[in-house]
């Protein structure tokens, strides 16, 4: 099977599945709850977006892997995920900015997710070897995409 297909299935039913799981017992869960509880959780997830890191340690890719995507994609989820690292304590201890916080995150993380997602495919990173970077590929990043969507339904709905 082509490794872009097999990366295409994975990523696809991680999203699936954890769409219909956030969809059925993680959605009601956050609706009564005060929303910088219910960002809580959701922001906790984003904020091990520093483990592309894992891009530039030794023996962990393949060394061809284009040094250029490597940066943009592990720069652009530490940034990411250090904005919901600072959101999370904002939240957890209800502090000023904890909502304005969470906006930055959500754009700043949808924008990283798309330049990263754009980067892989034109680098064609699924015809490397990437060692534990393909699991962040088929898991990890479909969990950031949903719970991202949930931040936006949490933020969207909690605006008005």
């Amino acid at each position: 099977m082509d490794p872009l297909v097999i990366m295409a299935l994975q990523a696809t039913l991680s999203m699936a599945i954890l769409s219909l799981l956030a969809a059925r017992y993680l959605v009601p869960r956050l609706r009564g709850a005060p929303r910088e509880s219910a960002l809580v959780p959701l922001l906790a997830v984003n904020a091990f977006r520093y483990l592309p890191l894992i891009l530039f340690a030794p023996g962990q890719v393949d060394a061809a892997v284009p040094m250029a995507a490597r940066s943009i994609i592990a720069y652009g989820d530490l940034a990411s995920g250090l904005l919901a690292f600072v959101a999370l304590v904002l939240c957890m201890f209800r502090l000023r900015l904890a909502a304005i916080t969470a906006w930055v995150f959500l754009v700043v993380g949808l924008v990283d997710s798309a330049v990263g997602g754009y980067t892989a495919m034109t680098a064609q990173l699924h015809l490397y070897p990437l060692g534990f970077s393909w699991m962040v590929v088929a898991f990890y990043v479909p969990m950031i995409l949903v719970s991202q969507a949930v931040v936006g339904y949490v933020l969207l709905a909690r605006s008005h």
